[in-house]
């Protein structure tokens, strides 16, 4: 079923106040789901003005001042990219019309009004830039990624016709991130021009601190010649790379969709085959996709495919589909992607279930359609970065997932990704550290898929920080990370408002690492009750693939179900060994 082909192809202000946003350290959300936002001072106590997005913004401006402005980095001087907002002192907001909107390509019924608005709220500014603002009073918001600190200053624009204006930000983050280079590892476009595409790629990635950006060509009956991504050839990804700095790379979605969503997931499944240097083809089958046809056909097979090519394999969606857990048994996948759209459960659904029975599972995510969120994988790559250096760290695990907080957690010197070997009764020393610019409320060391450490937030110089630092007896195999609270809201598409709060795009926030393991007397982590959780997971999987499937002969038909049955088989085997 696989056809093939190559794929070508000087500082003016009246008045300057800086001082740094966040919310108030206490058990309520960082930012409740309205449109309605209460700034705060520095110190974490005084108040500043109340912003309401739900109010009608200045869109026109009768009598503008003409204000050259860029961000610079507050110790080097040297000019920075990132995002930035206006509003006046009465909390209205001022749109700045030659300026690229955060919220290209995305609608409202994304992911509702309120994050929309919040995302909406922020303009693109990658260099220094002419626009046209209000003769008033400002206040100015901007920051980049998830490395600085939010800059707030007010600026006084009154009964001026010109201006230059420097808004500074300044880096919060300890050196031991300089190691870590940032990916999103699943991303498409639809439904906007090739020209606002190749803005928006030269723009957006390099304004959110992204180090690495992997396309995905996909298709879908009737609507996929709207996909200008699809159209990009390595001569563009050069291109853009050259242009903006980020490192810009390829890859396929090869997925299988039931026509009703509701009750089966996504098919078979969807999964990300990054650095293909051919893609192939077809790359979707199934009525929900295609709009006809059998169900004929494995994901396993365009898997193993993929991999002898030397591609990197990513399980999308976390729990959706039904080929998941047997790909994963069978050692076809690189690392599993959370959180970047349609991600309804969590990580006990997945990540800890397989960590359990003994596989190394690193953690990652991106964002499908359009960069939604600041949904980073943070990998520790060598130096030069290189694309291929970037996902080979990232197999090795040596990575951690954030749309705010950055984590890091060591286990005897050993990082994310490695390997401690010890025997009963030896001293595991753990050193754990957080740090973000929103309140993450606190961070969690997890063993073995429980909690067993929270450490609460606290506010120092402008950010929060939670620190670890304890000693842990080993008493068996198992592997350790950090996470902060995973979010109360329902759905991550669909934020409301929940513990522990949201980010500066509206989203609800998440970090986990990926597992440090501790080997002892040379065995790893065996949980006869995961194990039997997935056997389970995967008969009912079969049992549905048996009731919704359309084959076009029994053949094909048993070459399907061989899959589920090798899984269960397996993890059969793996419980009577005690091991995988």
């Amino acid at each position: 079923m696989f056809k093939r082909f190559l794929l070508n192809n000087g500082l003016v202000f009246a008045l300057v106040i800086p001082c740094l946003a966040h919310n108030e350290h206490d058990l309520q959300p960082a930012i409740q789901a309205s449109e309605i936002e209460l700034t705060n001072a520095a110190d974490g106590a005084s108040k500043g003005p109340t912003i309401d997005l739900g109010t009608p913004a200045i869109h026109r401006i009768e009598y503008p001042c003409y204000v050259n402005i860029a961000l610079v980095d507050a110790e080097s001087g040297d000019p920075v990219a990132g995002v930035i907002r206006f509003f006046t002192e009465h909390g209205q907001r001022v749109v700045p019309q030659s300026l690229l909107p955060r919220s290209t390509g995305i609608r409202q019924e994304h992911y509702g009004i309120a994050a929309y608005r919040r995302l909406d709220s922020w303009s693109v500014l990658i260099e220094r830039r002419k626009v046209l603002l209000p003769r008033m009073k400002l206040i100015v918001e901007a920051f980049q990624g998830h490395e600085t600190r939010m800059t707030r200053m007010l600026i006084d624009l009154s009964n001026k016709d010109k201006a230059d204006i420097k808004v500074p930000v300044k880096k919060f983050l300890p050196h031991e991130f300089d190691k870590f280079f940032s990916g999103n590892v699943h991303l498409h476009y639809k439904n906007v021009s090739r020209s606002t595409a190749d803005q928006y790629t030269l723009e957006v990635p390099k304004a959110d601190g992204l180090d690495v950006v992997f396309f995905s060509y996909l298709e879908r009956k009737g609507s996929d010649k709207e996909y200008p991504s699809n159209r990009f050839t390595p001569e563009d990804l050069e291109y853009f790379t050259d242009k903006s700095g980020v490192l810009f790379g390829w890859g396929e979605e090869y997925r299988h969709d039931f026509p009703d969503l509701q009750y089966y997931g996504h098919g078979y499944g969807h999964v990300m085959l990054l650095n293909l240097k051919e893609l192939i083809l077809p790359a979707s089958f199934g009525a929900g996709i295609t709009g006809g046809g059998y169900d004929d056909g494995t994901l396993f097979e365009a898997i193993v495919q993929a991999r002898k090519e030397g591609a990197t394999t990513l399980w999308c969606h976390n729990r959706q589909g039904l080929e998941d857990i047997p790909n994963w048994v069978a050692g076809n996948l690189d690392a599993q992607i959370i959180f970047e759209g349609l991600s309804d459960n969590s990580y006990h659904d997945t990540f800890y279930r397989y960590l359990n029975i003994g596989l190394h599972v690193p953690f990652s995510t991106g964002t499908d359609w359009f960069l939604r969120d600041l949904a980073l994988t943070y990998v520790k790559a060598p130096l030069p970065l290189t694309l291929d250096g970037w996902l080979e760290a990232l197999r090795d695990g040596k990575s951690f997932i954030t749309n705010g907080p950055m984590l890091n957690l060591t286990v005897n010197d050993k990082g994310l990704g490695e390997t401690v070997s010890a025997k009963k009764k030896d001293t595991l020393r753990i050193n754990g550290r957080g740090y973000a610019r929103k309140d993450f409320q606190q961070m969690e060391l997890v063993r073995n898929g429980k909690v067993i450490k929270t450490i609460p937030t606290q506010f120092k110089d402008g950010h929060y920080i939670a620190t670890l630092d304890i000693d842990i007896q080993v008493d068996g195999p198992a592997w350790f990370a950090l996470r902060i609270p995973p979010f109360t809201t329902t759905h991550y598409d669909r934020p409301e408002p929940g513990f522990p709060g949201f980010n500066e795009f509206g989203m609800p926030l998440f970090a986990h690492t990926s597992a440090v393991y501790i080997r002892v007397n040379n065995r790893d982590v065996f949980l006869e009750q995961a194990a039997e959780s997935l056997i389970a997971e995967v008969a009912w999987d079969k049992q549905t693939l048996l009731e919704h499937s359309v084959f076009s002969n029994d053949l094909e038909r048993q070459k399907v179900l061989k899959v589920y049955t090798q899984a269960i088989e397996s993890l059969k085997e793996a419980i009577e060994k005690g091991k995988l």
